[in-house]
């Protein structure tokens, strides 16, 4: 993987009038030992993501009226994570009714969850809190969750 960046798309959307802006830092990369893959440089408050992939998701969710508030949790917001661990992000919508909520969730989810996984690098999985939630991923937010975005 010589000279590749695992994350081109990242450095090319820094200062080229992206969703990032001319003023985003620029990403760092580092290697770490023989044959490893290029990692960006950690320089968030969030320990399984760059300033860069954290601000690739406010700019999405601020562009998106649908979108209330973003809150990454699990093994990235913990620091626990490895190379390949997706990126968990706890989604709440704006929507008035839960019918209306549940319907622009079952028609977005897909594409959101690919847009900003090609977007950011990462594996993105998108999860719709609600009301009814079991205990599990509302828990799990609650213990780990770091909120990026609020509207």
């Amino acid at each position: 993987m010589s000279g590749r960046k695992r994350w081109p798309h990242l450095e090319q959307m820094v200062g080229t009038g992206s969703p990032l802006g001319k003023d985003a830092e620029p990403m760092q990369w580092a290697r770490r030992g023989k044959g490893a893959t290029d990692e960006p440089i950690m320089s968030s408050d969030i320990p399984g993501i760059s300033s860069v992939q954290t601000e690739v998701l406010r700019q999405w969710a601020s562009g998106n009226p649908r979108v209330a508030a973003l809150t990454i949790f699990g093994s990235r917001a913990r620091g626990t994570h490895r190379p390949g661990s997706d990126l968990d992000v706890a989604i709440e919508l704006t929507e008035d009714t839960r019918e209306t909520a549940a319907g622009i969730w079952t028609l977005k989810r897909q594409g959101w969850n690919g847009t900003l996984s090609e977007q950011i690098g990462l594996d993105v999985r998108l999860v719709r809190l609600t009301d009814d939630d079991d205990g599990g991923i509302g828990a799990g937010v609650s213990a780990d969750g770091i909120e990026v975005f609020r509207r």
